[in-house]
Order: C-alpha cells, then sequence, then structure tokens
C-alpha cells in the first residue's frame, strides 16, 4: 500500500548511493533565501562540486565542459551581490506576476542566461550531478522565477522551456530509483505551476515519461508518485481546457512534502489503475 511505497523510498534515500550533506531533497524553503541571484549560484555551485567529484571515465569529456561553465557562470555573479532583488512573501514564493509583468519577464530572462550549466549538466548522465540539476530547476520554477519564455540560444526555433522539458525527460532513463524521483517531481512543477507556459509536443512529452516512469519503474514508491502526479497532470489540464481554476498542488520543492503529498491509494496495484 502507500505505507510500504513511502517506507521503501525512505530507506532508498539512506541508503543512496550518492549522499549529500544537505540530504538528496532541497532545504525546506523558508529556510533558504529566495533572492534570484542566490539560487543560481548556490545552485550551480552545487552542479560543479557535484561534478569535480566525479570520476566517470566514460562522462569526462561532459563533465570537464560542464565544470568549465559552472566557474564562467559563477563568476559572472557581482560579488558580494545581496539578497536583494526577488523577495518572497509571506508563502515563501516570488512575487506574483500579477501587476508585474515586467519584473517576472526580467527575473525570467535573468534565470533563462544561467540555463546552459543545468542543461549540460543534465545531459551528462551522471545521477548525482543530474538530481542536483533537478534540484536547482525545480527550485527556480516553483518559487515563480524561470518560465523559459525565451529562445534557446542553441536552437532558437525552441523555447528555453522546451529544452527543459526535453532534457529533463531524457534524465528518465538513467536507471537510478533517485533520479527518477527527482524527474517525476520536477515534471510535476512544470505542468502543475501557475501559469503554465508548457504546451504541446512538451505537454504530451511530460504526460509519456511519467507513464513510463510508472509503467517500467521497479520502486514501488516511484510508481506510486509517478501514477499521482500523472493524475494531477490530467486533471490541471481538462481544468485549463474547461476554463476552471487548476485545484490546489504541492509545488514539491520539498521532497518530504511531496512525498507526503501522494495519495494512499495512488499505489500500485489499488483500484483505478492508470490506463484501467
Amino acid at each position: 500500500g502507500g505505507e510500504s511505497g513511502r517506507i521503501t523510498q525512505t530507506t532508498a534515500r539512506k541508503t543512496s548511493p550518492h549522499p549529500s550533506s544537505d540530504g538528496p531533497w532541497p532545504r525546506k524553503r523558508e529556510e533558504m533565501g529566495t533572492d534570484l541571484d542566490l539560487l543560481l549560484k548556490g545552485s550551480i555551485s552545487k552542479i560543479g562540486k557535484a561534478a569535480s567529484a566525479q570520476r566517470v571515465v566514460k562522462a569526462r569529456d561532459k563533465i570537464q565542459s560542464l565544470q568549465h561553465e559552472c566557474e564562467r557562470a559563477i563568476a559572472s555573479f557581482p560579488p558580494g551581490h545581496a539578497a536583494a532583488n526577488g523577495e518572497a512573501d509571506s508563502t515563501g514564493r516570488a512575487p506574483s506576476s500579477t501587476g508585474a509583468g515586467g519584473e517576472a519577464l526580467e527575473k525570467d530572462a535573468r534565470a533563462c542566461q544561467y540555463f546552459l550549466p543545468y542543461k549540460l549538466a543534465l545531459a551528462s548522465e551522471v545521477s548525482r550531478v543530474v538530481e542536483e540539476a533537478l534540484e536547482g530547476l525545480n527550485e527556480l520554477i516553483a518559487h515563480g522565477f524561470l518560465r523559459g519564455s525565451l529562445p534557446d540560444p542553441d536552437d532558437p526555433s525552441k523555447k528555453v522551456i522546451d529544452t527543459l522539458v526535453e532534457s529533463v525527460c531524457a534524465c528518465a532513463s538513467i536507471r537510478d530509483d533517485q533520479t527518477q524521483m527527482h524527474v517525476v517531481r520536477l515534471l510535476q512543477t512544470v505542468v502543475m505551476s501557475e501559469p503554465c507556459f508548457v504546451h504541446g509536443h512538451s505537454l504530451l512529452f511530460c504526460v509519456r515519461t511519467c507513464f513510463n516512469i510508472y509503467l517500467g519503474s521497479e520502486s514501488p514508491a516511484n510508481q506510486s508518485a509517478a501514477k499521482a502526479t500523472l493524475s494531477r497532470m490530467i486533471n490541471a489540464i481538462v481544468c485549463r481546457m474547461e476554463g476552471v481554476s487548476v485545484p490546489a498542488h504541492p509545488r514539491g520543492v520539498n521532497g518530504e512534502e511531496f512525498e507526503d503529498a501522494l495519495d494512499p491509494s495512488d499505489t500500485p496495484g489499488s483500484s483505478g489503475s492508470v490506463g484501467g
């Protein structure tokens, strides 16, 4: 049932081959600043540290390119930067774009400017590095900083959000339970965020990836998370089509909040399985 899935995931965290000083999940929202540059710099620093700790021969070139890009990105931040922009409101989220469209676009442009380190990290195929990138992107999107509305510099025919979804979904092929859980959590944040900037092919890609994880994962916790996320995604899509408000959902900045929000009835083997 749901309890066994939760116990399995908890055990997986404790025995993860990729330990982190902060644990496998980000800190709670109220324990960290929500200033955009601080989030970016801290996240990219973690990616760089994870990359420098790798000794994977087959990914050496990718890791070296990633390290170089992380160093370049970190060096570009103003020295002595203080938490002056993007202060959180009482809920811990970035200011709403309502009535502040220009500010939201400015923050999105700033976040998109630093997308390359995340893109390279996701392409590294090294679990620990990928997980740091997924965590960082989840923070940026959940706080409303990253929308990905600008063209991708490497492929102007795509928006950054489309490249992001494509890169994240590709990580689902990594056979690591922790990595796949991070993928599911980030895809939920991407699709459920309001306003939603994922449409068409990218939206279908999100749904298909969660469905594939549900079908192919050997982890009961991952199956449960993927199934619950699929239900929320489809419900949100239908609500938007009908012009009604999307139900509240766990934004998933904190991993335990995401896991605790899983409905026990969503565990594999329960009635009402996905796809009938």
